[in-house]
């Protein structure tokens, strides 16, 4: 079935904790990722501090607002959430077909687990995410193109 595309969405981001997916990392190296509950990945960045705002802009006043550095993932629309609720954000803003690329909770945190873990710890976490981001982008391909994480590492 031929889709009709009239507005991709060529940079949306999944910002979703990486207790979403972390069952993707086989369990060696899982502790890269899991979280103790409550706790959250820095979503800050050397120069340009916290990307909270990022992850809230749009927000209705009936959502709870929360400080921007402690604000919960599941409070910010089209942050995070399943494929269907993607599907209805983007049905709302009339966008046909989005790529997703990973957020920055995860691809903030990949050089402390290279640097931590070594290159072993470092691709079993890029793969567990793209296994995921393909997994959420299966109920809707025509619609949601998973942009996959390229591995930093020698050609080798």
């Amino acid at each position: 079935m031929a889709y009709d595309y009239r507005i991709i969405d060529v940079d949306q981001h999944l910002e979703h904790s990486p207790s979403v997916w972390q069952n993707y990392v086989p369990e060696e190296y899982r502790h890269f990722v899991a979280q103790k509950p409550g706790e959250e990945w820095n979503v800050s960045m050397a120069g340009i501090g916290s990307l909270w705002l990022n992850m809230q802009a749009g927000r209705c006043m009936s959502h709870e607002i929360k400080p921007l550095e402690t604000a919960p993932y599941d409070v910010a629309p089209g942050a995070h959430g399943d494929t269907n609720t993607r599907l209805k954000e983007m049905d709302l803003d009339s966008i046909d077909a989005a790529l997703l690329f990973c957020g920055t909770p995860t691809g903030g945190n990949l050089p402390r687990i290279k640097h931590t873990g070594g290159r072993d710890a470092y691709l079993a976490v890029i793969r567990g995410f793209n296994n995921w981001l393909s997994d959420f982008c299966a109920p809707c391909p025509e619609r949601l193109f998973g942009v996959a994480l390229i591995p930093s590492t020698s050609i080798d």
